[in-house]
Protein backbone atom coordinates (compact mmCIF):
# COMPACT_ATOMS: atom_id res chain seq x y z
CA UNK A 1 0.00 0.00 0.00
CA UNK A 2 1.60 3.34 -1.34
CA UNK A 3 1.10 6.86 -1.07
CA UNK A 4 0.95 9.30 -3.83
CA UNK A 5 2.57 12.75 -3.51
CA UNK A 6 -0.58 14.44 -2.45
CA UNK A 7 -0.73 12.65 0.66
CA UNK A 8 2.84 12.67 1.69
CA UNK A 9 2.64 15.94 0.66
CA UNK A 10 -0.30 16.29 3.53
CA UNK A 11 1.55 14.14 5.77
CA UNK A 12 4.20 16.93 5.84
CA UNK A 13 2.30 19.56 6.33
CA UNK A 14 0.65 18.14 9.49
CA UNK A 15 3.54 16.77 11.15
CA UNK A 16 4.71 20.74 10.85
CA UNK A 17 1.91 22.10 12.60
CA UNK A 18 2.27 19.40 15.51
CA UNK A 19 6.23 20.36 15.01
CA UNK A 20 5.12 24.43 15.21
CA UNK A 21 2.25 23.58 17.99
CA UNK A 22 5.16 22.06 20.25
CA UNK A 23 7.48 24.62 19.66
CA UNK A 24 4.83 27.45 20.61
CA UNK A 25 3.56 25.20 23.77
CA UNK A 26 7.17 24.80 24.92
CA UNK A 27 7.76 28.82 24.35
CA UNK A 28 4.92 29.02 26.17
CA UNK A 29 5.77 26.97 29.08
CA UNK A 30 9.60 29.02 28.70
CA UNK A 31 7.53 32.45 29.55
CA UNK A 32 5.38 30.77 32.30
CA UNK A 33 8.27 29.76 34.13
CA UNK A 34 9.85 33.04 34.05
CA UNK A 35 7.11 34.70 35.56
CA UNK A 36 7.40 32.20 37.98
CA UNK A 37 10.61 32.61 38.67
CA UNK A 38 10.09 36.70 38.76
CA UNK A 39 7.44 36.10 41.22
CA UNK A 40 9.81 33.89 43.84
CA UNK A 41 12.74 36.39 43.22
CA UNK A 42 11.37 39.72 43.08
CA UNK A 43 12.05 40.90 46.76
CA UNK A 44 8.45 42.36 46.65
CA UNK A 45 6.27 45.84 46.96
CA UNK A 46 8.45 48.84 48.21
CA UNK A 47 6.04 52.10 49.22
CA UNK A 48 6.98 55.92 50.00
CA UNK A 49 6.04 56.79 52.98
CA UNK A 50 6.82 60.77 54.05
CA UNK A 51 7.80 61.23 57.63
CA UNK A 52 7.95 65.13 58.28
CA UNK A 53 8.36 68.42 56.39
CA UNK A 54 11.05 70.07 57.65
CA UNK A 55 11.56 74.16 57.74
CA UNK A 56 13.05 74.66 54.63
CA UNK A 57 9.73 73.05 52.66
CA UNK A 58 11.82 69.61 52.00
CA UNK A 59 9.77 66.33 52.49
CA UNK A 60 11.62 63.65 54.37
CA UNK A 61 10.65 60.05 53.60
CA UNK A 62 10.97 56.69 54.09
CA UNK A 63 11.12 53.46 51.23
CA UNK A 64 9.34 50.92 53.35
CA UNK A 65 10.88 47.16 52.32
CA UNK A 66 9.96 44.05 51.89
CA UNK A 67 11.74 40.95 54.16
CA UNK A 68 13.44 38.78 51.52
CA UNK A 69 11.94 35.90 49.79
CA UNK A 70 14.99 33.96 49.76
CA UNK A 71 17.15 32.14 52.88
CA UNK A 72 20.34 32.77 51.00
CA UNK A 73 19.93 36.42 50.67
CA UNK A 74 22.87 38.45 52.21
CA UNK A 75 22.44 41.72 50.84
CA UNK A 76 20.15 44.41 49.85
CA UNK A 77 20.98 47.25 47.55
CA UNK A 78 18.62 49.74 47.02
CA UNK A 79 19.30 52.65 44.25
CA UNK A 80 17.22 55.87 44.56
CA UNK A 81 16.65 58.87 42.89
CA UNK A 82 14.83 61.82 43.99
CA UNK A 83 14.06 64.66 41.61
CA UNK A 84 16.98 66.07 39.36
CA UNK A 85 19.59 64.80 42.50
CA UNK A 86 22.32 61.71 41.73
CA UNK A 87 21.36 58.20 41.96
CA UNK A 88 22.04 57.63 44.86
CA UNK A 89 22.73 53.20 46.00
CA UNK A 90 22.92 52.47 49.53
CA UNK A 91 22.55 48.95 51.13
CA UNK A 92 19.59 48.18 53.89
CA UNK A 93 19.75 45.63 56.62
CA UNK A 94 18.01 42.59 55.70
CA UNK A 95 15.62 42.98 58.52
CA UNK A 96 15.04 46.71 58.20
CA UNK A 97 11.43 47.21 57.45
CA UNK A 98 12.30 50.66 56.11
CA UNK A 99 15.07 52.49 54.53
CA UNK A 100 17.21 55.98 56.25
CA UNK A 101 15.17 58.93 55.59
CA UNK A 102 15.33 60.76 51.83
CA UNK A 103 14.64 64.40 51.41
CA UNK A 104 12.94 66.03 47.76
CA UNK A 105 10.85 69.19 47.03
CA UNK A 106 7.11 68.69 46.60
CA UNK A 107 6.30 66.95 43.17
CA UNK A 108 9.74 65.54 42.76
CA UNK A 109 9.55 62.11 41.05
CA UNK A 110 11.21 59.30 43.20
CA UNK A 111 12.72 56.04 41.13
CA UNK A 112 13.56 53.47 43.71
CA UNK A 113 15.30 49.78 42.42
CA UNK A 114 15.90 47.61 45.14
CA UNK A 115 18.25 44.42 44.69
CA UNK A 116 18.57 41.08 46.36
CA UNK A 117 21.71 39.52 46.38
CA UNK A 118 22.39 35.60 47.94
CA UNK A 119 25.69 33.91 48.85
CA UNK A 120 26.99 32.15 45.93
CA UNK A 121 30.16 32.61 43.92
CA UNK A 122 29.67 34.96 42.13
CA UNK A 123 26.85 36.22 43.62
CA UNK A 124 23.60 36.29 41.68
CA UNK A 125 21.08 39.97 42.02
CA UNK A 126 17.20 39.36 41.79
CA UNK A 127 15.13 41.07 39.26
CA UNK A 128 14.76 44.36 40.74
CA UNK A 129 11.58 45.61 42.27
CA UNK A 130 10.84 49.02 40.99
CA UNK A 131 8.89 51.42 42.44
CA UNK A 132 8.07 55.18 40.91
CA UNK A 133 6.46 58.07 42.62
CA UNK A 134 5.89 61.63 43.23
CA UNK A 135 6.32 63.53 46.67
CA UNK A 136 3.36 65.08 47.49
CA UNK A 137 2.83 67.06 50.16
CA UNK A 138 -0.22 65.56 52.37
CA UNK A 139 1.23 66.48 55.83
CA UNK A 140 -0.90 69.57 57.24
CA UNK A 141 0.47 72.32 59.47
CA UNK A 142 1.03 71.77 62.90
CA UNK A 143 -2.21 72.56 65.34
CA UNK A 144 -2.12 76.44 66.16
CA UNK A 145 -1.22 77.63 69.61
CA UNK A 146 -3.57 77.74 72.58
CA UNK A 147 -6.14 80.62 72.40
CA UNK A 148 -7.01 82.88 74.73
CA UNK A 149 -9.61 85.45 75.85
CA UNK A 150 -8.08 88.81 77.44
CA UNK A 151 -11.24 91.30 78.68
CA UNK A 152 -10.08 94.69 76.89
CA UNK A 153 -13.08 96.78 78.96
CA UNK A 154 -16.07 96.65 81.47
CA UNK A 155 -19.18 98.68 80.82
Amino acid sequence: MGCNRRQLRKLREDVNRGTDAIRYGFGETIRLLKSIRMLLYWPGDLSIRVTRQGDDGMLHFVITLPPPKAADVVERELTITVGSQEAQTVHPELAAEETQEFSGEDNDAVHAELVDIDDATPPNRSEPSVLDGVLVDTLAPPQPGQMGIRVTRED
